[in-house]
């Protein structure tokens, strides 16, 4: 698309409502770096498939983009928290993301990441 001083250009562009998430993962009352920097959340279908993956930042930031309408499990991924002593609490947190017509966005999620005996 090129447009040109004066030139009036009609764009139609097609818009898909979707859902979303994002939020914070860190120990209760620290806003230092994360331990979690790099592990992986989920998000689960109630048939124990996972639908989609976040990535947790340094300072414990996370975001799930585009998830389809459904009942869901927020999660960690068990093996690689485990690995660095660290669980979530609670493990799960259940989430429900709407309809197609109603597309549902979750902003500000905080959870709270405690320490796990090795």
């Amino acid at each position: 698309l090129v447009a040109h001083p004066g030139e009036m250009v009609r764009l139609d562009v097609g818009l898909v409502p979707s859902s979303g998430l994002d939020g914070t993962l860190r120990f209760a009352g620290r806003a230092a770096v994360s331990p979690a920097d790099g592990l992986e959340l989920l998000l689960r279908k109630p048939d124990g498939r996972v639908e989609a993956r976040a990535r947790v930042d340094w300072d414990g930031a996370f975001l799930f983009e585009q998830v389809p309408p459904g009942s869901y499990t927020l999660e960690g991924e068990a093996d690689a928290f485990a690995q660095r002593g660290l669980a979530l609490e609670p493990r799960q947190t259940p989430l429900d993301f709407g309809s197609a017509a109603e597309p549902t966005w979750r902003s500000g999620l905080e959870l709270r990441l405690v320490r796990i005996p090795r």
